[in-house]
């Protein structure tokens, strides 16, 4: 059986799901514009550099090279991720991952055309920061190193524009390149420290509410019997009458039958020992059955998403639960229980409900041991 904390952390872990893959699909819309937005911005340079004069090979190579080329790498990267995005193949975890590097990807590709622009170092923040995001320490780490290793790939090693000088050329530039791996290292470990934070605020969060909810339900739990009481009851009331879905819930009261008895014959502990016994029968009346302890040796049932049969055969098998349990006690008279059933319905209130159930009740207590559904012929017949 799962406790308070572990029920609260699925929970919560179910709603961090639930907004991790909406940004997931904001992280891909983000590398999708990352993608047109250096398009845009690589046909207007090439355009000036053409009315300018300052381009140094032919039209058509440089078309190639610094726009079609890229272009085309990108949009692949991006058809590629769509895919893995898109299929019931693969997992949230998958699909986080693969965005991320792709973008890393994108940033790695940009940066290698147009290296000659020093402000591109920096680019590579924008996969850094992003993914920081989700929360995940081994995200942000894998993401960190994979721009930092892309951006010292890029520089040392490829050499794309032959008119640009490399690191090892220019003393300018080397000092740039180092001073953006250390901006770009720091920005990743502020992000780790970020998520160390936000994970332990989280963590106090969680206990408080855990201790709230143990709070709150050990306000609402009857002591002798294990099941809820009426402070519990009264919010499950509260809850039927927001809920909207009229017709769909019934309310059993439950008496009983010959229980003074069975506390003057067998004593006060047996009486005792009885109860909890039929709070543990009632406690196993189905997931949509609430039971509750309405006070001294009343119970009720509160039934949702029930039909009438299935409401009935369920109290019928608590009756035969409880009979065989009234063997174990020897009184003067057989100790059974008796239930009246009325059905919430959208033209009644909370209290004439609770009214009916207790008229089909009177009514079963008459032959004892008995289950009646209330309708308005009763009532003429106890009014």
């Amino acid at each position: 059986m799962r406790t308070t904390q572990q029920t609260l952390e699925e929970d919560i872990e179910q709603e961090y799901l639930k907004i991790n893959g909406k940004w997931l699909y904001y992280h891909f819309y983000i590398s999708a514009g990352l993608v047109l937005l250096t398009l845009i911005l690589e046909i207007g340079i090439g355009w000036l550099m053409y009315v300018s004069g300052e381009i140094t090979t032919t039209f058509f190579r440089y078309i190639f090279k610094y726009l079609l080329l890229p272009t085309a790498v990108n949009l692949l990267l991006i058809f590629s991720t769509s895919i893995v995005l898109f299929s019931n193949k693969f997992s949230q975890v998958h699909k986080t991952y693969t965005v991320s590097l792709t973008m890393v990807a994108i940033c790695f590709v940009i940066f290698t055309i147009h290296g000659s622009f020093t402000s591109l170092f920096y680019i590579f923040s924008v996969p850094i920061l992003i993914p920081a995001i989700y929360g995940q320490y081994n995200l942000s780490v894998l993401t960190s190193l994979s721009s930092n290793l892309a951006l010292i790939l890029s520089e040392i090693f490829i050499k794309w524009d032959p008119d640009s000088s490399t690191i090892l050329e220019d003393g300018m530039r080397l000092g740039n390149f180092l001073i953006s791996l250390f901006t770009l290292l720091s920005l990743a470990v502020v992000c780790l420290i970020i998520i160390y934070f936000e994970d332990k605020k989280n963590q106090v969060v969680l206990r408080k509410e855990t201790e709230r909810l143990k709070l709150q339900k050990k306000l609402e739990i009857d002591d002798l019997t294990g099941i809820y009481n009426r402070n519990a009851f009264r919010s499950a009331i509260e809850q039927m009458t927001k809920d909207g879905t009229a017709g769909s819930y019934f309310f059993a009261m439950i008496d009983v039958d010959h229980f003074k008895q069975l506390n003057d014959s067998l004593g006060h502990v047996a009486g005792d020992n009885y109860l909890k016994s039929l709070g543990k029968v009632l406690m196993n009346a189905g997931e949509d059955a609430m039971a509750f302890r309405y006070g001294g040796d009343e119970f009720s049932l509160l039934f949702k998403n029930s039909s009438k049969e299935e409401v009935l055969y369920i109290c019928n098998q608590i009756q035969t639960e409880i009979n065989i349990l009234a063997e174990t006690y020897k009184t003067p008279q057989p100790i059974s229980v008796s239930i009246g059933i009325a059905q919430y319905t959208e033209n009644i209130s909370p209290h004439d409900l609770i009214e009916n159930s207790d008229i089909a009740l009177y009514q079963a207590k008459k032959n004892k041991n008995d289950i009646i559904l209330y309708d308005d012929s009763l009532q003429k017949i106890t009014s």
